[in-house]
């Protein structure tokens, strides 16, 4: 399977900043039942990302 990180991102920045905090929670639904060792770096990156959307949203 190939995964187009610009196609997904593109379609990420179109939802809502509701929607695209519903899905950093879903992202980190999905870790939690199908952890991998090398997910501790990605797992950090996307909590960082959702305290910005968080920010965003407060502001």
């Amino acid at each position: 399977m190939v995964i187009k990180i610009a196609e997904i991102s593109q379609d990420i920045d179109t939802l809502t900043e509701e929607a695209q905090i519903l899905l950093l929670d879903f992202i980190q639904l999905l870790k939690k039942r199908y952890p991998k060792p090398e997910n501790q770096l990605i797992e950090n990156e996307m909590e960082n990302e959702k305290q910005n959307l968080e920010k965003q949203d407060n502001q």
